[in-house]
C-alpha cells in the first residue's frame, strides 16, 4: 500500500499569506507633519494582503485627528 500523499503546509495557504507577518498598527502614527496640517486625509495601502491595519486605526480617527479620513487599499490578489 502506498503512502498518502500530503500537501505542504504552503499549499493551503495559497499565493498570498492572509493575515501578513507584521503586527497591526495605527496609520496614523505615521502621518506626517504636512498630512496633519490639511482638511482632509487620504492613506492609500497598496497590497496590505488584509484589513488589520484599517482595523487597528479606526478606534483612534475621532481620538486623533478630526478631519475626514480616507482609506484607499489597492489589492491585486482577488483571495483577499
Amino acid at each position: 500500500m502506498a503512502a498518502p500523499y500530503v500537501q505542504p503546509v504552503s499549499a493551503g495557504m495559497g499565493e498570498h499569506p492572509m493575515w501578513g507577518y507584521s503586527p497591526a498598527f495605527n496609520l496614523l502614527d505615521y502621518l506626517t507633519d504636512e498630512a496633519k496640517e490639511k482638511e482632509e486625509i487620504n492613506v492609500l495601502l497598496a497590497s496590505p494582503g488584509d484589513l488589520r491595519h484599517v482595523l487597528a486605526t479606526v478606534p483612534h480617527i475621532n481620538k486623533s485627528i478630526k478631519k475626514k479620513l480616507n482609506i484607499y487599499i489597492w489589492e491585486d490578489t482577488m483571495e483577499c
